[in-house]
């Protein structure tokens, strides 16, 4: 039979080992948890700053109105929502961080634009194919995506307004 220090130093391994292990699976978890953490922010950080695009080259065309009235959130939602950015929140982030000016008019962007091609067509009010539309709260169409063949113009930035709204047309 075993004496009393050995059944003692027994019960001390057997209860040593499982704290190890878990501890060895917590500072793995935390490792792992800092890992995606940063894998994430180097991601959004490099979609406001890097060179990114809904769809590689031709993509698709169409025609955008932005309405003055609509929030710059809101337009980034619609635009995501309709393929022309990747992601609504760094695409927000990027024109409040850079300073952009959405400027109301009808516009011709493609998903294969970067987001600073993006925003030098609808900043720019010499851009718009045509003149403003005011946002009216009770009668605002449903936006719709329609294809366009129309050549993309790309032009500095100039004259910054309100933040306007944004729907997108069919084209005639």
């Amino acid at each position: 039979m075993r004496n009393k220090k050995e059944q003692q130093l027994i019960i001390g391994v057997a209860t040593s080992i499982p704290k190890l292990l878990l501890n060895i699976l917590l500072y793995a978890l935390v490792f792992a948890m800092i890992v995606k953490t940063v894998q994430f922010t180097y991601s959004f950080c490099y979609e406001i700053f890097g060179d990114v695009r809904a769809e590689e080259t031709p993509g698709r065309t169409a025609t955008v109105q932005i309405k003055t009235g609509e929030t710059t959130m809101s337009i980034a939602t619609k635009l995501s929502d309709y393929g022309f950015v990747k992601s609504k929140y760094a695409f927000y982030l990027k024109i409040k961080v850079m300073g952009y000016n959405i400027m109301p008019g009808t516009y011709v962007i493609n998903t294969s634009m970067n987001y600073n091609e993006l925003l030098d067509i609808i900043t720019d009010i010499d851009n718009s194919i045509a003149p403003e539309v005011a946002l009216h709260p009770t009668n605002t169409p449903t936006p719709t995506l329609t294809p366009t063949n129309t050549p993309i113009p790309t032009m500095p930035i100039t004259r910054p307004v309100m933040a306007p709204s944004l729907t997108i047309m069919p084209n005639d």
